[in-house]
């Protein structure tokens, strides 16, 4: 699955987050709401 794909529904349980001084870091977890966790799928680290 492309990034794109979840990054632009704000309620989906798939989603990114990028950070670091220019974005260059990027996360992507699954909130999985009825176990009351969060998974970290990917984490991308550039410098």
């Amino acid at each position: 699955m492309e990034r794109g794909d979840f990054q632009h529904k704000p309620d989906s349980p798939m989603r990114a987050l990028s950070f670091g001084p220019v974005g260059q870091r990027d996360i992507v977890y699954l909130i999985l709401d009825d176990h009351r966790r969060v998974d970290i799928l990917v984490v991308l680290w550039m410098d």
